[in-house]
């Protein structure tokens, strides 16, 4: 099967043209999507919001795998597999999904060769970036992971890079696999340096940051 084909853009509106049935779905900030080792029937796609995905250990605490959103897919790992869930998933803030039967979705798959090739490319492209994520925990410092977060988290305004609402520097840490003193250091030293200026809302990089710390 060729998946040289254009990407098709579903949304709840051709969805219905497919004849896949979903629900609309709203998660509050901080409400459970997915948890750990529970089984779900269930695939989802994010209409809007934020989500991040972890997985906890034994202590509790936590280590993000990656921050989701428009368009991003959760339960994509056990679409064709009855298994339990690999990561936990929770709403970063007030979060709408579409809601898919599992069952319905393989079977649709089955049957459409463009619908098929979005699902892998888009599960492909998901994968890729995780195993940059942990590539960057194996292979580079602390320092390394947070200004590459904050880089890829930037946008150009006014010719610098903003983050708006970026995260939590809890949540930073749990990315790069680091304590919220360390996370909070670099920022603090970015921003004496002159670096970052951070506001209530927004981070904005003011120059380009060092390469080392």
């Amino acid at each position: 099967m060729s998946c040289t084909i254009s990407e098709p853009k579903f949304t709840a509106l051709n969805l219905d043209e497919l004849k896949i049935s979903a629900k609309t779905k709203i998660f509050s900030q901080r409400s459970a999507i997915l948890c750990e080792g529970e089984i779900y029937n269930f695939f989802y796609i994010i209409l809007s919001g934020s989500v991040k995905v972890f997985i906890r250990g034994k202590s509790g605490n936590e280590l993000i795998l990656g921050i989701y959103g428009q368009g991003d897919f959760l339960g994509e790992l056990n679409i064709f597999e009855e298994t339990h869930a690999l990561t936990s998933a929770t709403a970063l803030h007030k979060t709408k999904v579409l809601q898919i039967s599992k069952e319905e979705l393989r079977k649709h798959a089955l049957h459409d060769a463009q619908f098929a090739c979005y699902l892998l490319r888009k599960t492909t492209a998901q994968i890729r970036v995780l195993t940059e994520r942990l590539g960057d925990l194996a292979l580079t410092d602390v320092y390394d992971r947070v200004t590459k977060i904050l880089m890829r988290s930037a946008t150009v305004s006014n010719d610098h890079f903003v983050i708006n609402n970026p995260l939590s520097q809890q949540n930073i840490a749990s990315m790069v696999g680091a304590s919220q003193a360390m996370v909070s250091k670099i920022f603090k030293e970015l921003s004496v340096g002159g670096y970052i200026q951070i506001d209530s809302n927004k981070i904005t990089i003011n120059k380009r940051l060092p390469k080392a710390w």
